[in-house]
């Protein structure tokens, strides 16, 4: 009996790890996206998958607005932008305490062009994400935002010193 709980927690386990290889890759490819349409196919490859997870959804719905980027046609563009904008918002609807999704729609969102309207949600994702570092026990996305946050303009100078606090933490 005890053989059969240790091969279930080491299979669990190992899964785990490999889930999170997988993220940290995501985030890694999402991060490279914008500038690096190779890149944002690797993004699109590595998420086509049976997976549902509010999370795949979002990383689905984000790839899928920055290879707007990588097209021609304005229409493809918009096209493109509003299919993966549906999905990142059916993702934060299907899990709204997703802080890694709230970091996807606040990238989004405060690097889109303001004419596409997609910009109602900056200051409620950013107070969730600063409220939320404390409670984040995934030091990678936590290092992300944290960096995000500290680079971007969209920080009050008493956000900035909360955020900081948490930066290599």
């Amino acid at each position: 009996m005890m053989n059969v709980c240790f091969i279930f927690m080491l299979t669990f386990s190992l899964l785990s790890a490999v889930d999170e290889i997988k993220l940290i890759e995501l985030r890694n490819l999402y991060e490279q996206a914008i500038n690096n349409e190779k890149a944002n196919l690797r993004l699109a490859n590595l998420i086509h998958s049976d997976n549902n997870s509010a999370t795949i959804i979002g990383y689905k719905g984000a790839g899928t607005m920055i290879l707007a980027n990588h097209v021609f046609s304005p229409i493809s563009k918009l096209n493109k932008f509003n299919r993966g904008k549906k999905l990142l918002e059916q993702a934060v609807k299907q899990d709204p305490t997703n802080l890694e999704l709230r970091y996807l729609r606040l990238t989004i969102q405060t690097n889109v062009p303001k004419f596409l309207g997609y910009s109602k949600e900056i200051n409620t994702d950013k107070t969730i994400l600063i409220n939320g570092l404390e409670q984040l026990s995934d030091k990678d996305l936590k290092n992300r935002i944290v960096d995000y946050l500290l680079k971007s303009s969209i920080c009050t100078n008493d956000e900035l010193k909360k955020v900081s606090l948490w930066k290599n933490k």
